[in-house]
């Protein structure tokens, strides 16, 4: 149970992160 929580709090971080990036215009994440 807690992989899977700490599974999905981790993708939720990196999908963040490519949020930001794509508002400044960065294109590093490969997520579309």
């Amino acid at each position: 149970m807690q992989m899977i929580v700490g599974g999905i709090l981790l993708f939720n971080a990196i999908s963040g992160m490519c949020a930001i990036y794509r508002i400044f215009g960065l294109s590093t994440c490969k997520i579309n």
